[in-house]
């Protein structure tokens, strides 16, 4: 009896027998950067890219001399990344900074530079049209850029008023405002012209 209670007391003091649980894992450190290139075939673009050696966001900036600072960010949480950074110049120097971060909010911060190539090349525009999403055009915007012209189709809702005030036409009040050709001068609705503002006389004077 002596010899069985120390050894139950020992059982329990160690977890009833069972194994010692594992420790928690470690936490990573900050992260690590590595294949870090710059490069550019087309003038107008640039492509950076690096592997991380776990799951990050990206933050790039970029700007030339004298330039404006440009940021993209990717949110996605990816180890291999190859990104585009686009509107640049051809043939010009960019300084590029990129910011990477973990869950766990600690980041790394390299910096890298790429001289853009000197052609532009052909840029690649694509449309995507999702008819779930679309919406009938109106059928009142056609029109014709041209004063009663004979034999016009009779389903026109737009016709010319004259002058050049197709580029000054408010349609919220039905006014438009007319050039040099017809003295400056403003129509309201039905056609009433009135006399424009005297700050417009400089317009005249210099046009």
């Amino acid at each position: 009896m002596f010899l069985v209670l120390p050894l139950i007391l020992g059982l329990l003091a160690c977890g009833g027998g069972g194994e010692t649980p594992a420790p928690p894992p470690p936490v990573p450190g900050p992260p690590v950067i590595s294949g870090l290139t710059a490069t550019s075939s087309v003038g107008y673009r640039a492509t950076l890219a690096y592997q991380a050696d776990h799951a990050c966001n990206a933050e790039v900036s970029y700007k030339k001399a004298g330039g404006t600072l440009m940021t993209r960010k990717w949110l996605d949480m990816a180890t291999t990344r190859s990104l585009v950074l686009d509107l640049l110049e051809p043939g010009t120097l960019y300084d590029i900074t990129l910011k990477v971060t973990d869950g766990g909010g600690l980041s790394t911060t390299l910096g890298a530079q790429v001289t853009t190539a000197t052609t532009a090349g052909t840029a690649t525009v694509t449309a995507i049209i999702d008819p779930a999403t679309t919406r009938g055009i109106s059928p009142y915007i056609y029109g014709l850029n041209v004063n009663g012209i004979s034999g016009a189709p009779s389903h026109l809702t737009l016709d010319r008023m004259g002058g050049n005030r197709w580029t000054a036409y408010n349609w919220e009040n039905n006014a438009s405002c007319g050039g040099r050709a017809l003295g400056h001068r403003g129509r309201s609705g039905g056609g009433t012209r009135e006399p424009h503002h005297d700050s417009d006389a400089g317009l005249r004077l210099r046009g």
